[in-house]
């Protein structure tokens, strides 16, 4: 009888520690906070992040070891170091050495302005259909080489105007797809 509880608390043990291993290595859960990510992902979303490519901290130090940075267009889970508890989901949209601007509300790469259209209503309504406050918005699609994105942008906002910024070494540019809430 008493070895039958003692095998049932180390299965236990075991099943924990590799639980954790797990969560801390590989894969974490996420619930996204806010719309910076809409239509792509909306507020309350539960998603997973894999975190091998992207290498991972070795316990009880400072130490980053990284497999391989992530690449345009991809969507990377962080924290921002002023506030370390909140996880952030935004789109990778500059590497190393890109030339970033932005100018009536649309995005240059390297000098050349990406691509842009509106989306349907049809398309628009089905993808807002949970979110709040989408009569404000317009869906635009935007083209880059790695694949096209659908964005959402304020109606009646005034067009922003960013940089140029060229992308420092070992660092990435993001932004969300809700471009003027991110």
């Amino acid at each position: 009888m008493m070895r039958s509880w003692r095998d049932y608390l180390e299965n236990i043990l075991i099943a924990v520690i590799l639980a954790l291993l797990v969560r801390t290595f590989v894969l974490s859960g996420y619930r996204v906070p806010t719309s910076s990510m809409a239509p792509t992902l909306l507020p309350g979303d539960f998603i997973f992040a894999y975190r091998v490519p992207f290498g991972f901290k070795l316990p009880l130090s400072n130490i980053k070891l990284a497999l391989n940075p992530p690449a345009r267009g991809e969507l990377v889970v962080f924290t921002y170091s002023e506030q370390p508890k909140i996880s952030y989901v935004k789109r990778v949209v500059g590497l190393p050495g890109d030339r970033i601007e932005i100018d009536s509300g649309e995005l240059s790469l390297n000098g050349q302005k990406l691509g842009y259209r509106p989306v349907s209503e049809a398309v628009s309504a089905s993808l807002l259909h949970d979110f709040s406050g989408s009569e404000y918005f317009k869906m635009m699609e935007e083209k880059a080489n790695e694949g096209s994105r659908k964005l959402l942008f304020q109606k009646n906002q005034k067009l922003h105007k960013f940089g140029p910024l060229i992308v420092p070494p070992n660092e990435v540019f993001l932004l969300g797809d809700n471009r003027d809430s991110s």
